[in-house]
């Protein structure tokens, strides 16, 4: 994957697009497409030429299409959408000599779409994701099988996050299922994935599906003697118990946890701290959970080199702010009418209609 910072790769994305509209549609310039489309002359014209500030989305596109464009058409046109989209944002997929990207160039844009991510450009990066996915499955199977599925399963496994933090928690969960089915494809436990699809489950109120994931999810961890990602899964598992309204039993069950990850990396002690003050303030334990915070905040300062990447992640700094407006409204409000929180976890925006979710494993 490159990342291009050229001034003109709007306008060579546009033009991409353009070009395989009037070779697609057999319509030559703007004003033709526009004839063909609907849309305006001035539309097709400023896509062409870069100077639009948002390149269309594939339902944008797919919508003006005329009703007798064949089917063929349509996947041509899609390709060609994604790769001048996967331009326009700056990730660019290189070919391997035989033109087809390769197992290397598939893992650098897997990591170029979870920066993405990373930073809470979920739909951007879903886009990618679905990209990747398609091109991963048009590979050779002998091509790096192993590999290839895990690639596509962590593709799957970031989707679902995105989705989830996009309020779609039915796509996250189908998102997270096909991650396990192309790890075990791969020929692993699918650990990692049953995670994602444990925290999927959370976001979608399944309560019991989650416990079980998790559940199972830390006993592999031990069994693989990962005792950082158990403290990982212990502590989403005290999600459970929010969901529940048992927030003294999750008060408690992190106290055993920070207890048990004095010596662990900050990364996964910090995350803990900030749960334990989201406990505490959901028992409007205001002065507790803000002082809780405050050391949470100068843990942070005094380990900042070590949890740089994580503070800069759009989830992290997500919970943080939640966290301080809940705790600055429980300061606010009189003692007998505390206001009425919830957990982080379902404290999202949701987005609109969950769309439909292609099984590519």
């Amino acid at each position: 994957m490159r990342v291009s910072m050229s001034a003109d790769r709007r306008r060579q994305a546009g033009f991409q697009l353009v070009s395989a509209c009037e070779q697609l549609l057999d319509a030559s310039g703007p004003t033709a497409l526009s004839q063909v489309t609907g849309r305006s002359k001035s539309w097709w014209s400023k896509l062409q030429s870069g100077k639009d500030a948002a390149f269309p989305t594939w339902e944008t596109l797919r919508r003006i299409l005329p009703a007798s464009v064949s089917e063929q058409v349509l996947e041509q046109l899609q390709a060609e959408w994604c790769a001048a989209w996967s331009h326009w944002q700056g990730v660019e997929l290189l070919p391997a000599a035989n033109g087809a990207p390769d197992l290397a160039a598939m893992r650098h844009a897997r990591d170029g779409a979870r920066n993405t991510y990373l930073s809470g450009r979920y739909a951007d990066a879903l886009r990618i994701y679905r990209l990747l996915i398609a091109l991963l499955k048009a590979l050779p199977e002998a091509d790096g099988s192993d590999e290839r599925h895990v690639l596509v399963a962590d593709c799957w496994s970031d989707m679902s996050s995105c989705h989830v933090q996009l309020g779609e928690a039915t796509a996250g969960v189908q998102a997270a299922r096909n991650a396990v089915a192309a790890q075990h494809r791969a020929g692993t436990d699918g650990v990692y994935a049953r995670h994602q699809l444990a925290l999927a489950y959370l976001h979608a109120g399944c309560l019991q599906e989650a416990d079980k994931e998790l559940s199972a999810v830390i006993g592999i961890y031990q069994g693989n003697g990962l005792k950082c990602e158990i403290i990982r899964a212990r502590r989403d598992r005290v999600n459970v118990l929010f969901a529940e309204g048992r927030y003294a039993a999750a008060t408690r069950a992190l106290r055993r946890i920070l207890s048990s990850a004095m010596d662990f990396e900050p990364r996964f002690r910090y995350p803990t701290m900030l749960k334990m003050a989201e406990s505490l303030a959901l028992q409007h334990r205001a002065e507790e959970a803000r002082d809780c915070l405050d050391r949470a905040l100068v843990y942070a300062e005094r380990n900042a080199d070590e949890l740089r990447d994580h503070l800069h992640r759009a989830h992290a700094q997500a919970h943080l702010d939640y966290l301080q407006r809940a705790i600055v409204s429980l300061e606010a409000a009189p003692p007998d009418a505390p206001p009425a929180l919830k957990p982080f976890v379902w404290d999202v925006k949701h987005a609109e209609p969950e769309p439909a979710v292609t099984d590519y494993t």
